[in-house]
């Protein structure tokens, strides 16, 4: 069966382009700057909440002289602190990462 008549067939573009017109704008979240670090990026509130847990999170804090790194996880501040475990030869008075030298 043909349809007969003016208006839009049902498998047309014209059919699809009849709904275009109700389309209702949203509106965008407010954002929010994080107030610990100078990146210049704007969060939604869930995703400032995010990134504060996890790249400014105090749970663990690196005690050694001029290192200020904090932890979210006990094993990521124990990875750390053996990077501050030099071992020191008191013949030359060298420091040395590794049991090797």
């Amino acid at each position: 069966k043909v349809r007969k008549g003016n208006g839009p067939q049902p498998g047309s573009n014209t059919a699809k382009n009849a709904g275009d017109a109700k389309k209702v704008e949203r509106k965008e979240p407010p954002k929010y700057p994080c107030h610990m670090c100078d990146i210049p990026v704007m969060f939604a509130l869930t995703a400032l909440r995010r990134h504060l847990a996890r790249k400014h999170s105090t749970n663990f804090k690196c005690d050694k002289p001029g290192c200020n790194k904090t932890f979210a996880k006990q094993y990521q501040y124990d990875a750390h602190m053996k990077l501050h475990s030099h071992r020191h030869c008191h013949l030359c008075n060298k420091d040395f990462k590794r049991k090797q030298n």
